[in-house]
């Protein structure tokens, strides 16, 4: 298995996993904000987030009761072209 790094997505990347990046920007969160508001690991979340794995249904669940983030997305390519904006500084 690879090993994924930022400035290259895995293709788990979704339109969920967009969708958190933008809720992020959007309530300035760091990822660290972020797990602490789904009480999870911080490497729970950057695998999320950068797609190296999806969440499970009962995280998928939670993140939608917490973020309102549809769990149908996470399977789902992103529906607009977007680079973390830790993989643009990267790159």
């Amino acid at each position: 298995m690879q090993r994924l790094t930022k400035t290259q997505l895995d293709k788990h990347f979704s339109e969920g996993s967009r969708q958190l990046w933008l809720l992020m920007q959007t309530r300035m969160w760091t990822q660290r904000d972020l797990a602490r508001a789904l009480a999870k690991d911080s490497s729970v979340i950057s695998r999320w987030l950068y797609g190296s794995r999806a969440p499970d249904r009962h995280s998928a669940l939670h993140i939608q009761k917490i973020l309102g983030i549809d769990p149908s997305l996470w399977g789902k390519q992103p529906l607009e072209a977007f680079v973390p904006p830790a993989a643009r500084e990267a790159a």
